[in-house]
């Protein structure tokens, strides 16, 4: 049981560290792409970055337009959606009561 627990802590630790890093790489590809947008940068000879599939801009059009704090609301929140179905499903019933309960009183 005390490894399970571990196994957890070190995934959830390991999901959290690796969407910090994806955060901070995004953060820094906005920082370099604006600057390359600046008049007079080499921005003058590269083409426009567009999606080319109409959807795909329109959500890409969306996301930007959100502030940080909602960019960051989102996918918590569609996490938290994905927990909940999973909790209706019976199939994963068994897996969301192993790791997603905690009984103090258990002897394991």
């Amino acid at each position: 049981m005390l490894l399970r627990a571990f196994d957890l802590i070190h995934q959830v630790g390991s999901g959290s560290f690796v969407c910090a890093t994806i955060w901070q790489y995004e953060n820094v590809r906005a920082k370099a792409l604006s600057s390359l947008r600046k008049p007079g940068f080499i921005s003058d000879k590269l083409p426009g970055v567009r999606k080319q599939v109409s959807w795909r801009n329109d959500i890409n059009i969306w996301w930007n337009s959100l502030t940080e704090g909602q960019r960051l609301f989102f996918p918590i929140c569609f996490a938290n959606c994905l927990v909940f179905l999973a909790w209706r499903i019976p199939q994963l019933q068994g897996m969301m009561v192993r790791y997603f309960c905690s009984n103090p009183a258990s002897s394991e």
